[in-house]
């Protein structure tokens, strides 16, 4: 049989190109410099060593890409990700905030008390706030979820 024809290869294909397309998606919520490099890596397809060059990394940046890329795909794929993206909007503006900050783009809750321009205390209160609301998100059943 022919590769080009096989259904188990045509179907694992359309399977990633699915995940593909949803990573990209979701890849819209992350920091623009983070959503600027999945869709380098993801959606044009070059290669890491090129990306690295690009940023002016030095020789073997493309391991540090390689390794960042993996932490974004781990994070766009987390339960965590998909409440936040989902349902903040809902949420109260402190919590909004600090979710965007820590969970969407990743920041320390140093670095997003730095950027928000509130104290630690504050957003360790809204990020325990925020863990909450994700909890009570992933115990609605798909439907409610949704």
């Amino acid at each position: 049989m022919n590769g080009h024809h096989d259904p188990r290869r045509l179907q694992r294909l359309r399977q990633q190109r699915e995940v593909t397309e949803m990573l990209l998606h979701r890849a819209e919520a992350l920091a623009p410099r983070d959503a600027a490099l999945l869709r380098a890596v993801l959606g044009d397809g070059k290669p890491a060593r090129e990306v690295a060059v690009l940023l002016g990394l030095p020789a073997g940046g493309e391991r540090a890409i390689r390794r960042h890329v993996s932490r974004l795909i781990s994070r766009l794929t987390s339960p965590e990700f998909l409440v936040v993206l989902r349902h903040s909007q809902t949420w109260p503006a402190p919590c909004r905030r600090v979710a965007t900050a820590c969970v969407l783009h990743g920041l320390s809750i140093r670095a997003a008390s730095r950027s928000l321009g509130i104290s630690l205390h504050q957003v360790r209160a809204a990020r325990a706030a925020v863990r909450a609301l994700v909890e009570a998100a992933s115990t609605l059943s798909p439907k409610e979820a949704a």
